[in-house]
This record gives structure tokens, C-alpha cells and sequence, in this order.
């Protein structure tokens, strides 16, 4: 029985590239278009119980057939920026060795609870309620309201339900 879900984030310059055994047990592809930039197919991976074989589908439902990514360089992301800087350093050092840039220990699961509310707050800006936010980042309806604000709303939109 599955206790944990683990999101792993492979880049490759093609679908073919990546290990048969690890295309077997993926979920989804996402495929970045080279045109227009900033956008990327979806695509739900299956496998055959009998035989193990790899088939790809793509979601009908999608306007277009592709989902915009944002520029997080236009958004001030501070994420984005940290890690532009560490890249920075490494390409500037002698060592090219990550681990000697590593000035602190950094405690994984301090990381993960400014991601998650880094992630729910960019979902309450999208507009989703405390409800949906809690289910996207698996936390109660009452940590969500603790650690984001509210969506700003311009007079033309309704306020989110809560």
C-alpha cells in the first residue's frame, strides 16, 4: 500500500530518452513546445498489466491542446531567484561543485512548509477556495487560512467561496 507520494521532475530532451522501467511507472508527460514558448502538452501515461506496454494519451478537454507555464523571471519569483543566484555562484567558481557552495544545512522539512505555502497562496491567487487549496496542498482548510491571504478581487469578479 502506497504511503507516500513522490513527485520526481525528469528533463530530457525526449520522451524516448528516459528509461523503459521509469516510463512504465510515470503518471504523466509533460512536453514543453519549442513554439509557442511557454507552453507544454499534458499527456497521461498507461501501461498494460500483461505485457507492460508504455502508451501515452493526450487530454481532448484542453483548449488547444496545451497549458501555459508562467515566466517566473517576469514575476519577481523568489524562488526563481535563489536558485539563479546558486547557479550563478557554481558557474562562477572554481570548483563547479555544488556541495562546496552549500553554506548551511538546510532542513528538508522547513523547505517543504515554505513550499507548501508558497504553493497555496498561488493557488488562492488563482482564485481557488480555502477548500480546494487544502486539498491541492494536502493541509486542513484552517492551516490554509492561517498561512495565505486572500485573493485581491477587482469589482467585475465575485469573492471566492470559503
Amino acid at each position: 500500500m502506497r504511503k507516500k507520494r513522490i513527485v520526481t521532475i525528469t528533463t530530457l530532451p525526449h520522451w524516448s530518452d528516459a528509461d523503459v522501467r521509469m516510463r512504465r511507472f510515470a503518471d504523466y508527460r509533460l512536453w514543453a513546445l519549442k513554439r509557442p514558448i511557454g507552453y507544454f502538452r499534458p499527456y497521461r501515461v498507461t501501461s498494460t498489466f500483461d505485457r507492460g506496454d508504455v502508451r501515452t494519451e493526450s487530454y481532448d478537454d484542453i483548449p488547444r491542446n496545451r497549458i501555459p507555464f508562467p515566466n517566473l523571471d517576469r514575476h519577481d519569483d523568489e524562488y526563481f531567484e535563489a536558485v539563479t543566484e546558486k547557479k550563478d555562484d557554481l558557474l562562477d567558481s572554481e570548483h563547479f561543485d555544488a556541495d562546496e557552495l552549500q553554506e548551511e544545512e538546510l532542513d528538508p522539512e522547513e523547505v517543504e512548509r515554505e513550499q507548501k505555502k508558497a504553493d497555496a497562496q498561488r493557488a488562492r491567487d488563482l482564485g481557488l477556495s480555502t477548500r480546494e487549496v487544502s486539498e491541492v496542498v494536502d493541509m486542513s482548510q484552517s492551516w490554509v487560512s492561517k498561512y495565505t491571504d486572500k485573493p485581491q478581487t477587482t469589482p467585475t469578479e465575485a469573492p471566492a467561496d470559503d
